[in-house]
Protein backbone atom coordinates (compact mmCIF):
# COMPACT_ATOMS: atom_id res chain seq x y z
CA UNK A 1 0.00 0.00 0.00
CA UNK A 2 3.14 2.33 0.60
CA UNK A 3 4.05 1.90 -3.06
CA UNK A 4 0.39 2.83 -4.36
CA UNK A 5 0.40 5.71 -2.12
CA UNK A 6 3.55 7.16 -3.16
CA UNK A 7 2.43 6.48 -7.09
CA UNK A 8 -0.93 8.24 -6.24
CA UNK A 9 1.09 11.75 -4.75
CA UNK A 10 -0.87 11.06 -1.57
CA UNK A 11 0.85 12.06 1.77
CA UNK A 12 2.75 10.34 3.31
CA UNK A 13 1.73 10.91 7.56
CA UNK A 14 -0.01 8.23 10.06
CA UNK A 15 -3.49 10.20 9.28
CA UNK A 16 -3.37 10.34 5.53
CA UNK A 17 -1.82 6.28 5.96
CA UNK A 18 -4.87 5.41 7.73
CA UNK A 19 -7.06 7.13 5.66
CA UNK A 20 -5.92 5.27 2.47
CA UNK A 21 -6.78 2.13 4.54
CA UNK A 22 -10.05 2.84 5.26
CA UNK A 23 -10.69 3.70 1.98
CA UNK A 24 -9.01 0.74 0.53
CA UNK A 25 -11.37 -1.55 3.19
CA UNK A 26 -14.02 -0.35 1.90
CA UNK A 27 -13.42 -0.37 -1.67
CA UNK A 28 -12.65 -4.04 -1.35
CA UNK A 29 -15.59 -4.99 1.19
CA UNK A 30 -18.03 -2.97 -1.44
CA UNK A 31 -16.45 -5.55 -4.64
CA UNK A 32 -16.58 -8.71 -2.60
CA UNK A 33 -20.57 -7.77 -1.60
CA UNK A 34 -21.14 -6.47 -5.14
CA UNK A 35 -21.94 -3.58 -3.42
CA UNK A 36 -21.55 -0.04 -5.25
CA UNK A 37 -18.12 1.31 -3.77
CA UNK A 38 -19.40 5.56 -4.38
CA UNK A 39 -23.11 5.09 -3.25
CA UNK A 40 -21.53 2.98 -0.07
CA UNK A 41 -18.71 6.02 0.33
CA UNK A 42 -21.65 8.70 -0.89
CA UNK A 43 -24.12 7.36 2.40
CA UNK A 44 -21.21 7.25 5.18
CA UNK A 45 -20.18 10.73 4.09
CA UNK A 46 -23.62 12.02 4.10
CA UNK A 47 -24.58 10.55 7.90
CA UNK A 48 -21.05 12.26 8.77
CA UNK A 49 -22.25 15.59 7.73
CA UNK A 50 -25.81 17.65 8.29
CA UNK A 51 -27.94 18.10 5.35
CA UNK A 52 -27.97 21.93 5.09
CA UNK A 53 -25.37 23.89 4.81
CA UNK A 54 -23.92 26.06 7.63
CA UNK A 55 -25.78 29.78 7.94
CA UNK A 56 -24.08 32.28 9.96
Amino acid sequence: MVIKRRINQQNRGVDNMDSYAMQMSLCMSSKLQGTDYIENLTSILQSQFPSEPYKS
